[in-house]
């Protein structure tokens, strides 16, 4: 932007500067019609409070039930204006907010510099329906993904729930409870 004044009594022109809403640094230079004589300064803007929660990476878009997603989301803490907050190192929680996935790991991520990056994030579902993460922290604004399908477990083994029971003179009376588990150890429901 360009902007002039006219000198007053003493010598003195004041102009304003306005910063944009991104952090960044700018030259400013003041010179005189007429005169070859310039300065120039520079200012540097930053962030400003912490407000809100962005998505820079979403999670996959489909998976495996039970498996840590291919595509690990990357949230970032931001100010009002859009711009990292690079000394922030709150806690960033997912939660399921809708679908019927259940998360099995990986749920909370603590920021690097205002940059919460998820690794080892797994869900489970059971009926391949779509499940939208909902990102939090604290007071900050909320953040919701925009949607990951999960294929849903395979079953692969069978695993006894726990210790045989019963008398072994009488073989009828023997009870056990068995399993259908995919390759996670995961019961698989309605297998």
């Amino acid at each position: 932007n360009v902007s002039s004044a006219v000198t007053d009594a003493s010598g003195d022109a004041s102009v304003t500067y306005t910063t944009h809403t991104t952090v960044e640094t700018a030259t400013i230079q003041g010179s005189f019609s007429g005169g070859a004589v310039a300065v120039t300064t520079t200012i540097a803007s930053t962030f400003g409070p912490k407000t809100k929660l962005a998505i820079q990476t979403q999670p996959s878009s489909s998976g495996s039930s039970g498996t840590a997603l291919s595509q690990q989301p990357i949230l970032l803490i931001q100010d009002a204006n859009g711009n990292t907050v690079t000394n922030a190192t709150d806690t960033v929680t997912a939660a399921v907010q809708s679908g019927n996935a259940s998360i099995t790991a990986g749920s909370t991520k603590a920021a690097v510099a205002g940059v919460a990056t998820f690794s080892g994030l797994t869900m489970t579902d059971v009926d391949s329906g779509t499940n939208i993460l909902r990102f939090s922290s604290g007071a900050l604004t909320v953040v919701d993904s925009t949607g990951t399908v999960l294929a849903p477990p395979v079953p692969v083994a069978l695993q006894f729930a726990g210790p045989i029971t019963g008398a072994v003179e009488d073989i009828a009376s023997l009870a056990a409870t068995v399993h259908v588990v995919d390759g996670s150890n995961v019961i698989v429901p309605g297998a």
